[in-house]
């Protein structure tokens, strides 16, 4: 995140000398290109489906097989450890529990249902 920003404070130094694009228009397109390609990002890596075609690339599988070669790519531990990492999932005596920013995104998902 912080290349990210001090990217944009260069882009926009660079830009705004010569005077062809303002704050906030490059602003607008650097938040808009931010979420398409962290949103982008984060889909293609998580995406069951796309991983389940990505195993099946080679040759046809049984539903058992498939399953089986999913999970021992990417079950339920290695969920669980994304979730630890990006800080929406505390572990705690009762078990894992959401995090503030867990809740937050919880909210927001719910909504655009």
């Amino acid at each position: 995140m912080l290349v990210h920003v001090l990217v944009l404070v260069a882009v926009y130094w660079a830009l705004s000398t010569t005077g062809e694009i303002g704050a906030i228009t490059l602003l607008l397109f650097w938040t808009g290109a931010s979420l398409s390609w962290f949103g982008v990002r984060s889909h293609i890596e998580s995406s069951i489906l796309l991983r389940m075609l990505f195993l099946l690339r080679q040759s046809s599988m049984k539903q058992e097989e498939l399953l089986g070669e999913y999970e021992s790519h990417y079950g339920e531990s290695q969920r669980i450890e994304e979730l630890l990492r990006a800080g929406l999932i505390q572990k705690t005596s009762g078990g894992m529990v959401p995090t503030n920013k867990g809740m937050w995104i919880l909210r927001i998902v719910s909504l655009l249902k």
